[in-house]
């Protein structure tokens, strides 16, 4: 009876002592939900002529802020390798006369049609909206979760978008 106990103790003292190791280590055991978002990030960060940046809370409007990946492209061997990577078809002809008249190209996307390989958790990424500036040879990369989200940077693009046009 007496060895039994001493037996549950010693069972129940390592169940502890790895709860608590769990809880402690959950950062380096457990994903974290913003973790499949800094893929991206994590892979361009140390390239060197790639600025990569990962935004906690971008601020869509005034009520929303959503995490992004900003990716910007510092020459022309980098923007073609970024295109490359997402995807991003050739500008025709008369898109590479807007350019060289310093008008911009803008895109958009959802990231489930222009998926890089490097990229593990597609599920993860597939309704990230991603949006193009061939000029400033910049892709940026909202993580939205919901139709809200997905709206909301479509109209902040859009309304962006305008005012550039409209300068």
């Amino acid at each position: 009876m007496y060895k039994l106990r001493i037996i549950r103790f010693v069972v129940l003292l390592m169940v502890c002592a790895a709860g608590v190791a769990l809880v402690k280590y959950s950062t380096y055991i457990l994903p974290h939900k913003e973790d499949c978002h800094q893929e991206v990030y994590n892979h361009y960060a140390d390239k060197p002529a790639v600025e990569a940046t990962f935004v906690k809370a971008f601020k869509i409007n005034d009520t929303l802020a959503i995490s992004a990946t900003i990716l910007h492209a510092t020459n022309t061997e980098a923007w073609h390798a970024l295109q490359q990577d997402f995807k991003i078809p050739e500008l025709t002809e008369e898109e590479k006369e807007q350019i060289a008249k310093n008008n911009d190209i803008f895109e958009t996307c959802v990231m489930e049609y222009c998926m890089p390989n490097f990229i593990t958790d597609t599920a993860s990424h597939n309704q990230n909206n991603i949006y193009i500036s061939h000029i400033n040879q910049t892709i940026t990369i909202f993580h939205t979760q919901t139709k809200q989200e997905i709206d909301a940077v479509f109209d902040k693009a859009f309304d962006e978008w305008d005012n550039e046009y409209a300068n």
